[in-house]
């Protein structure tokens, strides 16, 4: 079990060793962090996306803009339709889809069975309200991560800061 903050913190420092900039890594850390409290398995997909090469240029990553510009155009016209260069796990998209929601843009078409892994070629948005879901179950008791996965993304943010048991370790 792990605090949703740790997750955020980890897959932030792995979304800034792989050379995203601080907000762009901020946005993909909510994401992985929310869908990892709504549905599970957030962190095996982020991992997945940062064990790839270039994974600040990928299509996941990128994604989140990809929605805001049919956001846009969605509050211009009503609806629009956000379509990705490639498949992206909902993983990536899940906190930008509830803020979008908050602003009255909605996703017409995200599965009821929706997990963080599945693959979406595009969304259509339209203006309108949305029920959303509370998150505040996962801040009480926590997150239960994948180990494996969640030993992964340690040892990936490792690479962006000195531990502190290094900094302990040296001498003045």
């Amino acid at each position: 079990m792990v605090a949703p903050r740790e997750v955020h913190d980890l897959v932030f420092r792995c979304a800034r060793v792989a050379g995203c900039d601080s907000g762009t890594a901020d946005r993909v850390a909510r994401n992985v962090t929310v869908a990892e409290a709504r549905w599970g398995g957030a962190v095996v997909v982020a991992v997945g996306v940062f064990e790839v090469e270039d994974p600040a240029g990928s299509a996941p990553v990128r994604a989140p803009d990809v929605l805001a510009e049919a956001e846009c155009d969605a509050r211009t016209t009503g609806s629009a339709r956000a379509e990705f260069e490639t498949p992206v796990p909902l993983a990536f998209l899940v906190s930008t889809i509830a803020e979008m929601a908050g602003r009255g843009v909605v996703v017409d078409d995200l599965p009821i069975d929706a997990t963080a892994g599945l693959p979406v070629s595009g969304l259509g948005l339209r203006t309108g309200v949305a029920d959303r879901p509370s998150s505040v179950e996962a801040h009480r008791g926590g997150l239960s991560v994948d180990r494996v996965a969640f030993n992964r993304l340690e040892a990936m943010a490792g690479q962006f800061l000195v531990s502190e048991a290094i900094l302990d370790g040296i001498e003045p």
